[in-house]
């Protein structure tokens, strides 16, 4: 489920944590984050630091997600910023509660992504010569994806 700003997760959260598990990005590829709902969660695809390949990540048993504000103009108004949060990256969000889903943050150019998961996974590092919503097609299969 999409929730809005008020009720974005990382209002629960005092510290972010870079995942390193996830294929990097730079200022330059950090646009066009592709995401496509499933029945068993959601998968997320960016470009890579080249711009012509691309990396598909998924996240099972979704309790929520948000897109939205800040993007990396306006990161510092964050309230992570200072607290590990950093430009182009995957965190995860402490402090994590004990037997509860985990709640990772990603910073794109136009727009933060957080989800609220039970596990993530990299489905695939590198599509080689591929879009973000073309990879999820050649990973995923025929769908439909939405461009945050």
């Amino acid at each position: 489920m999409r929730v809005q700003n008020k009720d974005r997760p990382s209002n629960s959260y005092t510290h972010a944590a870079r995942d390193v598990r996830f294929p990097l990005m730079d200022c330059s590829s950090a646009v066009s984050p592709t995401l496509r709902m499933s029945s068993v969660g959601l998968a997320l695809a960016y470009y890579l630091p080249d711009c012509e390949d691309s990396a598909v990540v998924a996240f099972e048993d979704v309790e929520c997600w948000f897109y939205g504000y800040p993007g990396d103009e306006r990161l510092h108004h964050h309230k992570l910023w200072g607290h590990g949060l950093d430009f182009y990256w995957f965190h995860q969000l402490e402090p994590a509660r004990s037997g509860s889903k985990v709640c990772w943050l990603a910073t794109f150019h136009d727009g933060t992504f957080e989800v609220v998961a039970g596990s993530s996974q990299v489905l695939q590092e590198r599509v080689k010569s591929t879009a973000p919503c073309a990879a999820l097609t050649e990973v995923l299969g025929p769908g439909s994806s939405e461009v945050l």
